[in-house]
């Protein structure tokens, strides 16, 4: 197998991830934004779509590192210096992986921040504040 086709392979996964997450995020903006205009009680339910949608950025986050430091080593430890793809896609950027981490650690914050609160109606505001931050943030190159 060949290298351009296995990183192929894992930039059709990280634009799926990215959707994935993407709606993820999306789901739980609509569910908090719910809850905050019906009060209704954050259930069982609700908070584990919030920490599926946490786990999946995270693993955004880690297969956009993986394909930005892969092709690193590879345009280093070749002896031509090819890399496998062009040094100017977007990818292989940092900033979008950084971005990526900062949109996970704000996710992050606002499930640490309602794990915290008593208070159902300020739980759903945290939780929407956060992920629409990210959301936002994650959503930059479409807009």
């Amino acid at each position: 197998m060949g290298a351009k086709l296995f990183f192929s392979g894992f930039y059709r996964l990280y634009d799926y991830w990215e959707m994935l997450v993407l709606i993820s995020i999306f789901v739980v903006l609509i569910n908090s934004l719910y809850s905050l205009v019906i009060r209704k009680k954050l259930t069982f339910f609700d908070l584990r779509i919030i920490l599926f949608s946490l786990i999946l950025n995270y693993i955004f986050f880690v297969i956009g590192l993986f394909i930005y430091l892969s092709n690193i080593i590879l345009l280093y430890n070749n002896s031509k210096h090819l890399t496998i793809i062009k040094q100017d896609y977007f990818l292989l950027q940092i900033t979008p992986h950084l971005f990526n981490l900062f949109a996970a650690i704000l996710i992050n914050v606002g499930w640490s921040l309602q794990k915290v609160s008593k208070n159902d109606l300020k739980k759903s505001i945290r939780i929407f504040v956060f992920f629409l931050l990210s959301f936002l943030i994650l959503i930059r190159r479409y807009i």
